[in-house]
């Protein structure tokens, strides 16, 4: 199972560059997205979380879900530099999203401090709560995007009580204390082999 991909981002929509192995070893490759899910078909890669990142996002995977079905299963949530652009009166979209049957989890949410012209610091923690108010509620993991955030996303996952409801630190890059630390919670970790930032 992959536990975090983006396909329904507008790249796999049309002709797409993606890097495929074989006996002959690594190559790159040119296609579209039901190639590629053939050829992770033939690697028994079969099964996928695909997480929202913003209200318009969750609508695009749940429809993605529909038609891989049984084989992408969502997951519904505001990724922290998208929280400035959603409407919290819109939320109850978000909790409609999550009550659609096959989500599994709340994501992709948190906290990134790495750009703060993304969104201000004291938004991202707002959003952040009320979704983690929202994973308690409904009993769900949740999947969380943490970036220059460490301390906060700590704080904020132990007042809300994650040990009740879990989930996965999705790509993980702080040092063995701070994992210890998130372990203690009940969270998982996942080091994700991100190269798109280098913080």
């Amino acid at each position: 199972i992959d536990s975090h991909a983006h396909y329904n981002n507008n790249a796999y929509k049309k002709t797409f560059r993606y890097l495929s192995y074989d006996k002959d070893g690594y190559s790159l490759k040119e296609g579209e997205l039901p190639q590629l899910m053939q050829e992770m078909d033939d690697a028994d890669i079969r099964y996928f979380i695909e997480p929202g990142v913003s209200l318009q996002s969750c609508e695009e995977v749940l429809q993605l879900c529909v038609e891989y079905p049984g084989r992408i299963f969502p997951a519904i949530g505001v990724h922290p530099t998208r929280s400035i652009f959603e409407k919290w009166s819109d939320r109850h979209k978000l909790v409609e999203y999550a009550n659609t049957p096959g989500v599994i989890a709340i994501g992709e949410i948190g906290l990134d401090y790495f750009n703060d012209e993304h969104s201000p610091h004291d938004v991202q923690k707002q959003v952040f709560e009320r979704q983690l108010a929202i994973a308690r509620d409904l009993k769900m993991p949740v999947s969380i995007h943490c970036r220059d955030a460490l301390a906060d996303t700590y704080q904020i996952l132990k007042n809300a009580h994650v040990e009740e409801f879990g989930g996965v630190m999705h790509s993980f890059n702080g040092d063995v204390e701070w994992m210890q630390r998130f372990l203690d919670l009940g969270m998982e970790i996942s080091y994700s082999g991100v190269v798109t930032f280098n913080s």
